[in-house]
């Protein structure tokens, strides 16, 4: 698959687990679910909290280039 392809999904997928994460925390912060959905909203915002980190892993490979060559001109 090409980079470009590549970073355009990653970068689709990081944005929708950022807005599900954000949305489940919400969620359990404001409303505090009882029983059962707490755990469907604990489970949802722990398991896209960690794709998310491994999505942000990747991008930050997928940009290794352009981080070290802006970090040398600062």
């Amino acid at each position: 698959m090409e980079k470009s392809k590549m970073n355009y999904i990653t970068d689709a997928l990081m944005f929708v687990s950022f807005v599900i994460v954000a949305i489940s925390g919400v969620i359990m912060y404001f409303l505090n679910p009882k029983g059962q959905d707490s755990r469907i909203y604990l489970n949802l915002h722990v398991i896209l909290g960690f794709l998310l980190v491994v999505l942000v892993i990747v991008h930050l490979i997928l940009h290794w280039k352009w981080i070290v060559a802006m970090t040398k001109n600062r």
